[in-house]
């Protein structure tokens, strides 16, 4: 829902043929997209076995009278319903055989208070008409960018786990029905997919973590997308761009900051401040223009992400000492030197021995300051069968 995209990049144009091929095939022993209806009624599901042919573009429409998870074992899918919504569950059927439907009901539901504190995570009307609308494209080397078009909507990744506020807050994305991680801004950088379909949706959420509603209905987006074999992720050029003839009021005139948070709900917020230099997620693989481009994190020297805004929440680390790295690329996939080095910092943090606590209230800080891990108990129901048969 929203309006359409005014700076996506061209690239999306073939990513959406493709898909719209796939799902459009008919006849013979072609792939089909199949939509079928499934009810979840007093623990039991209709069918009980859901069968389709191998390759087929399958989207279930899960019709729910309990709040939870529904789980599509083997194929490792789970989507989160819940009462009065119908939910899409979309993927292709490449794998064949029979493989368990189940359905995660919990004390610390899917969706609802596992927040921090007495926060809670059910969904709410939004005060103001919200709305997003996403598009993805899919690079050589095998990442996918995600742009995120939204109305009437404010990003306030400084605002993350505090009251709501209404027209602002962060996203939440997810990968074939899997949350990946929150996004703080207008464009997201997926470092490698799975050859194959994929449904990528992005929800728009308050401050608070709820997801939001506009006139019942989930304000969310998605697009299918076809990874192809790649190489890992797109290579640097090896030949680095000296930022002090090419960027007016280059280092150290503009110096990099980064500041490496501990979020309240676990894993740490990471804030860039790059001076002049311009984050430019819609020219990422385009000529060089001096003072932009986009950022790369590196954890203890390993990639974690491409930055494309001087925000990014990341997972949680193992106990001990480690070190954030935040290097500048142009648009063309060069790094940013000065003097001879690249234009980076590095930040090292230490990780404190966390205690695992059970806790009714989700994750949050103690009172002796160790982070506490909810440990929510679930019930998981058996609700029939996926079978995939050959074409």
């Amino acid at each position: 829902m929203g309006k359409k995209h005014s700076w996506f990049p061209v690239a999306l144009i073939s990513l959406t043929a493709v898909a719209f091929t796939l799902v459009a095939g008919c006849g013979g022993g072609e792939p089909q997209a199949v939509e079928i209806a499934v009810t979840i009624r007093d623990d039991q599901m209709s069918p009980d076995t859901i069968q389709v042919k191998q390759d087929d573009t399958v989207t279930l429409r899960i019709d729910s009278d309990i709040p939870g998870a529904f789980h599509l074992h083997g194929y490792d899918i789970e989507r989160e319903v819940r009462p009065g919504d119908v939910t899409n569950l979309s993927f292709t059927a490449d794998a064949t055989g029979r493989y368990r439907i189940a359905f995660h009901k919990a004390g610390d539901e899917p969706g609802s208070s596992h927040g921090h504190g007495s926060m809670s995570h059910d969904a709410i009307e939004s005060e103001v008409p919200v709305s997003v609308e996403i598009g993805a494209t899919q690079e050589p080397g095998g990442g996918v960018n995600v742009y995120i078009d939204t109305e009437n909507w404010r990003w306030a990744p400084e605002e993350v786990n505090r009251d709501h506020t209404p027209g602002a807050g962060h996203a939440h994305i997810y990968v074939d029905g899997k949350k990946i991680n929150r996004v703080y801004g207008p464009a997201y950088h997926l470092t490698r997919l799975e050859p194959g379909m994929h449904e990528i949706r992005v929800t728009l959420n308050a401050n608070s973590h709820n997801e939001l509603l506009v006139d019942g209905d989930l304000v969310e987006d998605s697009v299918m997308v076809t990874a192809k074999e790649s190489d890992d992720v797109v290579s640097h050029n090896a030949e680095p761009v000296p930022i002090g003839t090419s960027w007016s009021g280059a280092a150290p005139h503009s110096p990099l900051v980064i500041t490496v948070m501990p979020d309240a709900l676990g894993g740490y917020n990471f804030l860039a401040i790059a001076g002049e230099f311009r984050f430019a997620p819609e020219k990422v693989g385009l000529s060089h223009v001096a003072g932009e481009g986009y950022g790369e994190v590196r954890v203890d020297g390993e990639v974690v992400t491409r930055l494309y805004g001087p925000w990014f929440k990341s997972p949680d680390l193992e106990p001990g000492p480690h070190e954030f790295t935040f290097t500048l690329f142009t648009n063309d996939h060069r790094p940013y030197v000065w003097e001879g080095r690249a234009v980076e910092v590095t930040s090292p943090i230490e990780v404190k021995m966390e205690m695992e606590r059970s806790s009714h209230h989700g994750d949050g800080e103690g009172d002796d300051g160790m982070r506490i891990s909810a440990q929510p108990v679930e019930e998981e129901i058996d609700l029939g069968f996926l079978e995939v048969h050959p074409r």
